[in-house]
């Protein structure tokens, strides 16, 4: 493969064509880029030039020309092409070079020769013959074949330039550098006529009929004085001016307007006197308030929670609701101890003693004691007696009880009937060894059982096997006696 430049072009760029070395059909090779493993590049100038590398450098298919740019075109429709950017100094003088891409995986050394032709020289010039006279005329040229089409000096006389100008630019003067001058004292006497047929007279500096127009332009009154006035009175606005925040009123740093205003943090000390009135509601106030120093005359309405506060010395309270709420208060706590005694009577039944028994025979005793009044004429003896009986009664039961743990009664021996207990052994009696032949022990009476039921002997030891699928369920070492004698039956 070969390409033709001339010498000293630059920023140019060639595709080449990189076979695939595992193809029988020359098929070309897809995915190689820039850094793809031992992939080199290297060019040739001339018959006495050295392989010199070309340093591969990242690149895209429509990207501008970057010297070394190696990028793969199409790997469909153009597999194996791919472009290479020409380093300038491969280009830069006339000979004959070889460029030579080896090196990747699956890739056939590919050489491109490059035809690097001297610029030509023009030495010998040609004149044209003359223009035969009355070949080109003015009739012969169109009035507007020269429009736009550069200066023109055809060095012939006869032509005339017309052009169409304001009515009054005979009264206007241009300088040297373009500028044009009026006649303004001539011009504002001038009557001009505006949109919609309206018409401004002369004195229209001072009439106060003259209505302003899209378009009109004022001189500023007292001229560069004028300047200085209003200066003036802009730099007293904006003495004021500079107080006011960047941001939008209302916005979050902005003044606060009549309306919605944007949460406002106040970073230092706030000092104002308020001798109004503050009419509304505030919905929170979060964080802690330091103090408030002050008699506070009345707040009206609820106040729903007040959050972190710690009760101080000397701090009082009105009860929510007056007597109302001691009532619903006794009521609550009613409500608890019923709740708390039902729990204690079901756990005390749960629990198979007869503390409930006793609890309520204290009860029966209690019952009959007065509400209020002295006790005194209770206290007799007889009284004392019956219930210290009572007393001994409920300690015989209580003393049966073991708390290991505190406050943790723990659990007591159940008595089971006769009939109860015979279910139960016949139940263990009829459980088949296979139930428990993957946890038993091997000591256990589950093992005894699958040794006497279905075992082998192996060797000097006897293998138990498991009911369920004849396998392994423990091995056992046998120990012989040969003088031993041996066992013929039981009955």
């Amino acid at each position: 493969m070969s390409v033709t430049f001339l010498a000293g072009a630059t920023s140019q760029s060639v595709d080449i064509f990189l076979k695939d070395s595992s193809s029988t059909t020359g098929a070309g090779l897809a995915g190689l880029v820039y850094n793809t493993a031992s992939l080199t590049a290297y060019y040739r100038i001339g018959a006495t030039g050295t392989a010199t590398a070309i340093a591969l450098a990242t690149q895209t298919v429509g990207g501008a020309w970057s010297s070394g740019g190696f990028v793969e075109i199409n790997a469909t429709n153009t597999k194996g092409m791919y472009r290479l950017d020409i380093p300038d100094a491969v280009l830069a003088s006339a000979a004959l070079v070889t460029i030579y891409v080896q090196g990747a995986a699956n890739l056939a050394p590919t050489p491109l020769r490059i035809d690097c032709r001297p610029v030509p020289v023009v030495t010998t010039l040609t004149n044209l013959p003359a223009i035969m006279p009355n070949w080109l005329t003015a009739a012969g040229i169109a009035a507007s074949a020269l429009d736009g089409k550069g200066d023109w000096n055809v060095g012939k006389t006869g032509y005339t330039l017309t052009q169409s100008f304001p009515a009054n630019f005979s009264s206007t003067s241009i300088t040297a550098g373009g500028v044009v001058k009026s006649d303004l004292t001539t011009i504002k006497t001038q009557t001009v006529t505006c949109a919609s047929g309206v018409t401004i007279l002369s004195s229209v500096g001072t009439a106060a009929t003259s209505t302003a127009q899209t378009g009109d332009s004022f001189a500023l009154a007292n001229g560069a004085n004028g300047f200085v006035a209003i200066d003036t009175v802009v730099d007293a606005i904006k003495v004021k001016t500079d107080f006011l925040p960047s941001a939008t009123a209302g916005a979050n740093g902005g003044v606060f307007i009549a309306g919605t205003n944007a949460a406002t943090t106040v970073t230092g000390s706030l000092t104002t006197t308020f001798t109004g009135s503050l009419t509304g509601s505030v919905a929170s106030v979060s964080g802690a308030v330091g103090s408030v120093t002050g008699a506070v005359g009345s707040v009206t309405g609820s106040v729903g929670s007040v959050v972190g506060h710690t009760p101080q010395t000397g701090d009082t309270f009105a009860l929510a609701n007056g007597a109302s709420g001691f009532v619903a208060i006794a009521g609550y706590i009613d409500t608890e101890i019923g709740t708390l005694l039902n729990d204690l009577a079901a756990v005390l039944v749960d629990s198979g003693t007869t503390l409930d028994t006793k609890i309520n025979a204290i009860k029966a005793v209690t019952d009959v004691l007065p509400d209020s009044g002295a006790l005194s004429s209770l206290a007799t003896a007889a009284a004392l007696a019956t219930v210290d009986t009572v007393v001994d009664a409920v300690k015989v039961v209580t003393d049966q009880m073991v708390f290991t743990t505190a406050n943790q009664l723990d659990v007591q021996p159940i008595s089971m009937a006769s009939a109860a207990e015979t279910s139960l052994a016949d139940a263990i009696l009829n459980r088949g060894a296979s139930n428990i032949e993957n946890t038993a022990d091997r000591h256990s009476l589950g093992a005894v059982i699958m040794i006497s039921t279905n075992s082998a002997i192996s060797g000097a030891s006897i293998l138990a096997k498991k009911p369920s699928d004849d396998s392994t369920f423990a091995t056992y070492v046998i120990t012989s006696d040969a003088a031993a004698d041996n066992l013929t039956g039981i009955s």
